[in-house]
């Protein structure tokens, strides 16, 4: 597949300038190796992001990456902070859209003082609609998305011009997290539709 040509000669100079234009620059390696320590070290991605930072300080993609992986290094501020920042452009990208749907579900999960805290709380306050809200953002934060989900499907059904309306929101967080090819989603999504409308 053609994806640039020129016609005639070039100057040395001209020519080196369009041939580097082909080859992959030092910040698409370092992008390329980030993405692939992520998962299992991303304490090296950083380390890989930061110098394609150094390399290219303005390169929308080295900002979501890095906002990614200061995610996953539970640097929350940090990774607020860039989304912020990126979110003055006007969009996100869908990895970013996934980082700041994070964040927002982390935030609410630390204010309910974690699965074990909120779950008794529930219990002890099972007609709170607001707490069961909470639940579910904090079961997503400990990645039991389904559970969350439920709950977020049981809590439009109980007040969907109120509560609902915030359990719907979380719920779009939770299909940002997991993919729109994931089976939960898709599944959890028509679920949604038939509740809402």
């Amino acid at each position: 597949q053609i994806i640039d040509q020129f016609q005639g000669v070039l100057p040395e100079e001209e020519l080196r300038d369009w041939v580097s234009r082909l080859v992959p620059s030092r910040t698409d390696e370092l992008l390329k190796e980030g993405e692939s320590l992520e998962a299992d070290d991303p304490g090296g991605a950083e380390t890989r992001y930061r110098e394609a930072t150094d390399l290219s300080p303005d390169d929308d993609r080295v900002k979501v990456a890095l906002a990614r992986v200061t995610l996953a290094l539970d640097r929350n501020d940090e990774a607020a902070k860039i989304i912020a920042e990126l979110e003055k452009r006007g969009y996100l990208e869908p990895d970013a859209e996934r980082v700041k749907s994070e964040l927002e579900l982390r935030s609410v999960a630390e204010e309910a003082g974690g699965l074990v805290e909120i779950r008794k709380a529930v219990e002890e306050n099972p007609d709170d609609l607001s707490l069961k809200l909470k639940l579910a953002d904090t079961l997503a934060v400990e990645r039991k998305h389904e559970e969350a989900l439920e709950i977020c499907l049981t809590l439009i059904e109980l007040d969907k011009s109120g509560m609902g309306k915030d359990a719907k929101e979380t719920m779009v967080k939770i299909f940002d997290l997991l993919g729109a090819s994931s089976e939960l989603t898709t599944n959890y999504r028509r679920r949604l539709a038939t509740a809402w409308y």
